[in-house]
C-alpha cells in the first residue's frame, strides 16, 4: 500500500487544520455497499505527461477522471455539472500542456474546457455564445502547441477558434465567411508548416483552407472545385510530403485527391468509380509516402486499396470478399513496422484480423482465431508496444485482450483476464505512456479501469471507479424525548424506525418484527414521533414512537383489524392530530387527541361509499380550515373546530360543483393565506380566520380573470406572508409580501425587468424575511434575500459566478433560531456542499465538505431538518450511498469511534480487528488506537484518511479513501496485538473533524497478495 509517510503525529493535526474541517458529519453508515456492482466504463483515453485524462461515470454522471496507473492516483478531477447529471466531456485532445475537451452545463451550454490535470487547472476557456446558447466546438486539432478548432461566434457564425489554453488566449482566428454566416471548418490536419481544413469561402464555396495561426495567414488555399462549386473536401491525411484528401469535382463524385498545398500541385488521383458516381472513400491512413484507404469501385464492393497520388500507384490490395460484396474492412491500424493491421470480413474464416504492408502480396490473413467462418470479430484496434492490441472473441474464452505485432506468429492472446466463457470485453483502448489503459469487465468490479504493459503480469486492474454503494434512504427526522427518529432501510429489515443521538454508536434500529413498518407522513408531536406506518395486526395506521422498542406502538387503530385505514395528510392543529382515512365511508376527514376514544370521524363530506379526500389541514384562527370535495359543491375550503359538529362547508368560492383549485394553504398563526380562484375575481389571495364572515379576499392584484395567480405562500413570522404574483402592468411573476390587507400587500421585486420573470422559487422566512433563489439571467439561479422593500430585495451572493447555477432549488430550509437559511449549493469549485447564510456575502459560506476528492462534493444532498442546535439531512457522499448526516450549528460535537466494514484473512485465518482505546476527545492524550488478532511478531501500519472508501484490493478491502497518512510503523506482539498512540490536541478548531483508519500487516498467507493482511475499519470523530 503506497502510503504518505508521517514521522511523528504533530503533522498530522498540522494538515487537519490546513484543510478545510467538515463542518458536518456521517451518523452512520446504516446500509452495507451492495453486491451489484455498478461500472466506471472509462474509456477516451489521453496521455498528459504520463497520466491519463479520460472519461467515466459514477454517482456523478459522466464526467472527467485522472490516473497515473495506480490505485492512489486515480480519481475524478472536477464535478463540472455538479449533481448526479452529465456534463459529458468529449473530443479530448492534447495540446501543448493541457488536454483540452468539450463540456455542456446549464447557464453556459456546450463549450470549451481545459485541464492540466488538477481540479483548480481545470477551467472553462470561452462561453462563446452566452447563457445556455451553445458554440459546440469540434474538430479540436493540436497546431505549433496550440488548439483550433471550429465553434459557433453570435456575430461570425461558426469559425476557426485558436486557444492557448487561457482565457484571454481563447479566440476566432479569421472569420472566413464574413458576418453570421458559416465558413463551418472540418478536417483539420496539420501539413507542413499550416494547418489545412475545409471551409466555405465567398465566391469559391467549400474549398481547401490553410493558416498559419494569424488571421492575416488564413485563407483560400485551393479552388479543388474552381468557382462557386463545393469540393467539400474531407479526410484530409498527410504522408510525407503530400497532402490527400477526398473531394468533389466535376463529373467524378467524391473522389480521391493530391495537394501539395498549392494550386498548381492539386489533383484528382484518379476516379476509382468512373463517372458521378462517388467510390465511398474512408479512413485513410498514411503509409510511408503512400495511403491506405477503403473505397468501391463500383465492381469489388467496399475494399481496402492503396495509393502513392498517381493514377497508376493507385490500385485494389484485396477483394477479401470476393465480388461486389463489400469486406466492410475497418480500424486501420499503423503498427510500428510500418504495416497496418485491419479487420475486414472473409467469407472463409469470418472477421479476423489481416496485415498489409501496400502490396497486394502482402495483404494477408494474421490469424484464424476463431476456427470456421464466424470469425472473432477483432475490434478496437489500437497502436501499442510495436504492434496493436485489440478485443477478440472465441467460444471458449469469450471477448478478450489480444495482440499482435503484424505477423502470424506473434498474434494471439495477450492475457485472458476473466477466465472462461464471459470474458472481460475489454475496449477504448488509450496509450500513456508505455502502458494501454482500457475498460474491461471484473465480476467483482463491473466494468472498470484496467492497464496493461504488454506482458500477462502487467496487466491488470488500476481502481473500481463506480464503487457499490447502499442507500438506506433516511427521511423524516423527528426530534422525540429519547432522540432524533427517522425511517431507513438496512438492506436486511426492510424500511423501519431509527434513533439515534448524531453519533454512529448510538444509532440503532427500532425493529418491530419480519417486514419493514415503512413509515410515512411522519411528524413530530407532543414529544413522539407520529406517522402512517404497517404493523402486522393492525395494517396501515395511526403509529406512535417515542425513540424506544417499548415506546414504539400502535398510535390509534382508525378501522380495527388488518384492514388499513391508510391515514394521510397528517398534520397538527390546535393541538390536535388531523388525518384523512379511509373506514367504511371513504377517505374521509378525521381528528385525534392521541386515544381510541378521542379519535374521531369528523364529517362523511361525500356520502356513502365515495370519497371527499380531504387534506391540507392548516390552523386558521381557534378553527382548522382544510380542503374537499362534495357532490354538490365541488372541492372547496371547509372549516372545523375538532367536532362533528363543528364541521361544516367555510364558502363555496365556486358556486355549483367547480372546484377553486386550492393547492396551498399556509398560517402565520393568526390566519391563514390561500390562493383560489373565483369567478369574480380570478385567482388572488385570500385570508381566512376559520369562519365565513372572516374569509375574505386580500387584494385584487389584477382585475378579472384570470387574476394574478398566487402561488409559493410563505407565512412570515409576527404575520402575514409573501408569495409570487404576476400583475399586468408590466411585470412578470416577482415577489410580494402582504400583512393581511389590500394596501399592505405589495410588489418587492423586479427581478428581470418588464414582463420577464427570474422564475423565483424556495421562499423560506426566516422571522419578518425572506430568502429565495431566482434565476436574473445573467447570473443563473442563485440566493435573494428580501427584508420586505423594493430596495432591500437583493442577490445576495453569486455563488457560482457567472451564469451558471448556484444553488440547488428545492434544498433550502430556513434556520429561525439561527436568523440563517441552510441550502445546497456549488461554487464551481467543490461540487455540492453544504451552504449557510444570513443574508450578507460575506455570510454566506460553505460548510466544510462533502466528498472526498478535491473538485467533487456530494452526489446528492436534501431533507434539511432543523432539530434543536443541529441540522438533520441525509446525503450521498459519493462513497457510503444515501445516509444521515448532522450539522450541529450550537456546538457540542461529541466524540466516539465506530468499526465499519471487514477485514481479511491471514495466517491460520486470522482476520485482524481495529478498535478504539478510549475516545478521541479534545485533549485527550492517552488516546489509543489497537489491532488484535493479527500476524504474532509482525510489522504493522496504521494509516488514516479524512475519508473512507470500499475499493478492493488484492483480494481486500481498502476502507480509506486517498490520500492516505503513515502513522508510522510498529510490530505487534505474540498474540497479534499492537498499539499506535494517537493524542488528540486540544485545539477547538479540531472538534468535528473525521478520520477513517485501518491496519496493513505483513502476512505471507495474506489475502493482499500474500504479502499482508488488512484489518477492519474505524471511524474516528473528533469532539467534547
Amino acid at each position: 500500500m503506497k502510503t504518505a509517510r508521517l514521522v511523528s503525529l504533530p503533522p498530522l493535526f498540522a494538515v487537519l487544520l490546513s484543510i478545510v474541517l467538515p463542518g458536518q458529519t456521517l451518523v452512520r453508515d446504516i446500509r452495507p455497499p451492495s453486491t451489484a456492482q455498478p461500472s466506471g466504463s472509462p474509456k477516451n483515453f489521453v496521455d498528459l505527461n504520463g497520466v491519463a485524462i479520460f472519461t467515466a461515470t459514477n454517482g456523478h454522471g459522466i464526467e472527467l477522471w485522472r490516473s497515473d496507473g495506480t490505485g492512489a492516483g486515480t480519481f475524478p478531477l472536477k464535478d463540472l455539472r455538479p449533481g448526479t447529471t452529465s456534463s459529458n466531456p468529449s473530443s479530448l485532445t492534447r495540446a501543448g500542456s493541457f488536454v483540452f475537451f468539450v463540456a455542456s452545463i446549464p447557464g453556459l451550454g456546450t463549450e470549451l474546457w481545459r485541464t492540466d490535470g488538477t481540479a483548480a487547472g481545470t477551467i472553462l476557456l470561452a462561453d462563446a455564445v452566452p447563457g445556455d446558447g451553445s458554440s459546440s466546438p469540434n474538430g479540436l486539432t493540436e497546431f505549433q502547441g496550440r488548439l483550433y478548432y471550429a465553434a459557433v461566434h453570435p456575430t461570425l457564425g461558426r469559425e476557426l477558434w485558436v486557444s492557448d489554453g487561457t482565457v484571454g488566449g481563447t479566440h476566432v482566428v479569421a472569420d472566413l465567411l464574413p458576418g453570421v454566416g458559416s465558413s463551418s471548418p472540418t478536417s483539420l490536419a496539420v501539413f507542413g508548416s499550416r494547418l489545412y481544413f475545409s471551409a466555405s469561402m465567398p465566391m469559391v464555396g467549400a474549398e481547401l483552407a490553410s493558416t498559419d495561426g494569424t488571421a492575416a495567414g488564413t485563407g483560400l488555399a485551393v479552388d479543388v472545385w474552381p468557382g462557386s462549386n463545393n469540393s467539400n473536401p474531407s479526410d484530409l491525411t498527410v504522408a510525407q510530403n503530400r497532402l490527400f484528401f477526398v473531394g468533389n469535382s466535376s463529373g467524378t463524385g467524391r473522389e480521391l485527391f493530391v495537394s501539395d498545398g498549392t494550386p498548381a500541385g492539386t489533383s484528382l488521383v484518379v476516379d476509382l468509380n468512373p463517372g458521378a458516381t462517388t467510390s465511398n472513400i474512408t479512413t485513410i491512413v498514411a503509409l510511408d509516402h503512400r495511403v491506405v484507404f477503403l473505397a468501391d469501385d463500383g465492381t469489388h464492393g467496399g475494399e481496402p486499396w492503396v495509393s502513392d497520388g498517381t493514377a497508376a500507384g493507385t490500385f485494389l490490395l484485396r477483394d477479401v470478399n470476393p465480388g461486389s460484396a463489400s469486406s466492410t474492412a475497418t480500424q486501420l491500424t499503423r503498427i510500428a513496422n510500418g504495416a497496418i493491421v485491419f479487420t475486414p470480413y472473409d467469407p472463409a474464416v469470418g472477421g479476423e484480423p489481416w496485415v498489409t504492408d501496400g502490396t497486394v502480396a502482402g495483404t494477408t490473413l494474421l490469424a484464424d482465431l476463431f476456427a470456421g467462418t464466424t470469425g472473432s470479430s477483432p475490434a478496437d484496434l489500437t497502436a501499442a508496444f510495436g504492434g496493436a492490441v485489440f478485443r477478440a472473441s472465441v467460444p471458449t474464452l469469450g471477448a478478450e485482450l489480444y495482440f499482435t505485432d503484424g505477423t502470424p506468429a506473434g498474434t494471439g492472446l495477450l492475457v485472458d483476464l476473466e477466465p472462461g466463457v464471459t470474458g472481460s470485453s475489454p475496449s477504448d483502448f488509450g496509450v500513456v505512456g508505455a502502458r494501454v489503459m482500457f475498460a474491461a469487465y471484473s465480476p467483482t468490479l463491473g466494468r472498470e479501469l484496467f492497464v496493461s504493459d504488454g506482458t500477462i503480469a502487467g496487466t491488470g486492474p488500476i481502481a473500481d471507479l463506480a464503487l457499490p454503494q447502499g442507500d438506506s434512504l433516511p427521511t423524516g427526522f423527528t426530534t422525540t424525548a429519547n432522540g432524533v427518529v427517522f425511517s431507513a432501510n438496512d438492506g436486511a429489515t426492510g424500511p423501519e424506525f431509527w434513533v439515534s443521538d448524531g453519533t454512529a454508536p448510538n444509532t440503532s434500529i427500532i425493529d418491530l418484527g419480519p417486514g419493514g413498518t415503512i413509515p410515512s407522513q411522519i411528524l413530530s408531536w407532543n414529544g413522539e414521533l407520529w406517522c402512517n406506518a404497517l404493523l402486522s395486526t393492525y395494517g396501515l395506521e395511526l403509529v406512535r414512537c417515542d425513540g424506544t422498542v417499548a415506546g414504539t406502538r400502535i398510535g390509534v387503530d382508525v378501522r380495527p383489524g388488518v384492514a388499513s385505514s391508510n391515514p394521510l395528510e397528517l398534520a397538527v392543529s390546535q393541538g390536535r392530530l388531523f388525518f384523512s382515512a379511509i373506514v367504511t365511508d371513504g377517505r374521509e376527514p378525521f381528528v385525534s387527541d392521541g386515544t381510541a376514544a378521542g379519535t374521531l370521524e369528523l364529517a362523511d363530506i361525500y356520502p356513502a361509499t365515495a370519497s371527499s379526500t380531504p387534506g391540507l389541514f392548516t390552523p386558521a384562527g381557534s378553527r382548522t380550515v382544510f380542503r374537499a370535495t362534495s357532490p354538490n359543491e365541488g372541492q372547496e375550503l371547509w372549516t372545523t373546530d375538532g367536532t362533528p359538529a363543528g364541521t361544516s362547508l367555510l364558502v363555496d368560492l365556486q358556486p355549483g360543483t367547480g372546484s377553486p383549485g386550492i393547492s396551498e394553504i399556509v398560517s402565520d398563526g393568526i390566519v391563514a393565506y390561500f390562493a383560489p380562484s373565483t369567478p369574480a375575481n380570478g385567482r388572488e389571495l385570500w385570508k381566512t380566520d376559520g369562519t365565513p364572515a372572516g374569509t375574505v379576499l386580500v387584494a385584487d392584484l389584477v382585475a378579472g380573470s384570470p387574476g394574478g395567480n398566487p402561488s409559493q405562500l410563505t407565512p412570515l413570522g409576527g404575520g402575514g406572508c409573501a408569495f409570487l404574483a404576476n400583475e399586468s402592468n408590466g411585470f412578470g411573476y416577482e415577489l410580494y409580501f402582504s400583512d393581511g390587507t389590500a394596501a399592505g400587500t405589495r410588489r418587492v421585486s423586479d427581478i428581470v425587468a418588464g414582463n420577464g420573470s427570474g422564475a423565483i422559487q424556495d421562499i423560506v422566512a426566516v422571522g419578518t424575511d425572506v430568502f429565495f433563489t431566482a434565476d436574473d439571467t445573467i447570473h443563473g439561479r442563485e440566493l435573494w434575500h428580501s427584508d420586505g422593500t423594493l430596495g432591500g430585495t437583493v442577490m445576495v451572493k453569486d455563488i457560482y459566478a457567472g451564469a451558471p447555477d448556484g444553488v440547488v432549488a428545492g434544498t433550502m430550509r430556513a434556520l429561525p433560531g439561527f436568523g440563517l437559511a441552510v441550502f445546497v449549493a456549488s461554487d464551481g469549485r467543490d461540487g455540492l456542499q453544504v451552504w449557510l447564510s444570513d443574508g450578507t456575502a460575506a455570510g454566506t459560506r460553505q460548510v466544510g465538505k462533502l466528498g472526498p476528492w478535491a473538485g467533487v462534493g456530494a452526489v446528492e444532498i436534501g431533507e434539511f431538518t432543523p432539530l434543536g442546535t443541529d441540522i438533520w439531512f441525509w446525503a450521498d457522499d459519493g462513497i457510503n450511498g444515501r445516509e444521515p448526516w448532522i450539522l450541529r450549528i450550537g456546538g457540542g460535537v461529541v466524540a466516539y469511534v465506530q468499526k465499519y466494514g471487514i477485514g481479511c484473512r491471514g495466517t491460520s485465518n486470522r482476520v485482524p480487528a481495529i478498535d478504539g482505546i478510549g475516545t478521541p476527545q479534545l485533549g485527550n492524550s492517552a488516546f489509543a488506537v489497537e489491532l488484535t488478532n493479527a500476524l504474532g511478531l509482525s510489522a504493522t501500519v496504521l494509516d488514516v484518511s479524512f475519508f473512507p472508501s470500499n475499493t478492493p484490493i488484492g483480494g481486500c478491502r481498502l476502507l480509506l479513501g486517498f490520500p492516505l497518512l503513515d502513522l508510522g510503523t510498529t510490530a505487534t506482539d505474540v498474540s497479534g496485538r499492537a498499539v499506535t498512540p494517537l493524542p488528540i490536541p486540544n485545539d477547538p478548531a479540531l472538534a468535528g473533524v473525521q478520520l477513517f483508519g485501518q491496519y496493513v500487516t505483513l502476512d505471507p498467507n495474506g489475502q493482499l497478495l500474500n504479502l499482508a493482511t488488512l484489518s477492519d475499519g474505524l471511524q474516528m470523530l473528533l469532539g467534547q
